[in-house]
């Protein structure tokens, strides 16, 4: 089981989630839905190859771990 994305947190979490409850809630609203819209369509058949599919996610989770990291001032 992954452990949660957010710096410092070893929480584990659900292969499914990318952090714990705590952490997630601290994304805003927004950016959480770009995360997810982004992983469903990482996981669909688009016509966006899998790289690109797959760097559009990454995108998103850094801008929801950086949110967590600016929001717990560290």
């Amino acid at each position: 089981m992954p452990s949660c994305a957010a710096p410092g947190c070893a929480r584990v979490v659900d292969s499914t989630r990318l952090m714990c409850w705590p952490h997630w809630r601290q994304v805003p609203r927004a950016v959480q839905q770009v995360v997810w819209r982004r992983w469903r369509a990482y996981l669909a058949s688009t016509p966006a190859t899998e790289a690109e599919r797959w760097a559009a996610y990454m995108v998103a989770r850094k801008a929801a771990v950086d949110s967590v990291t600016e929001s717990s001032g560290q």
